[in-house]
């Protein structure tokens, strides 16, 4: 077998820690894993908040088991970029 590492693209309706659902958690257990074999991973979902400007772009990270947000936000001719940290530690699997 090759020792190749990928680049993966994982797209799904919906992506802890927003949803948890089935799909949802089996998705970022196999995200997970994939990552600990060495291959880099992106995943692209929605999120629904109502507050936010639609189509408003997210970079997120799972570190140390938190994950971080950046959150892109475009008005005019500035681009911001705030960063959240979710404060939950892990998921109930």
């Amino acid at each position: 077998m090759l020792d190749t590492k990928l680049k993966i693209l994982k797209v799904i309706h919906g992506f802890p820690p927003d949803f948890m659902a089935g799909s949802e958690v089996y998705s970022f257990t196999l995200c997970k894993e994939l990552v600990k074999e060495g291959h880099k991973v992106f995943v692209f979902t929605r999120i629904e908040n109502e507050f936010d400007e639609p189509y408003t772009i997210y970079d997120e990270s799972y570190v140390n088991g938190e994950f971080v947000r950046d959150f892109h936000l475009l008005s005019q001719d500035k681009h911001l970029s705030i960063r959240r940290v979710n404060k939950k530690k892990g998921l109930h699997i």
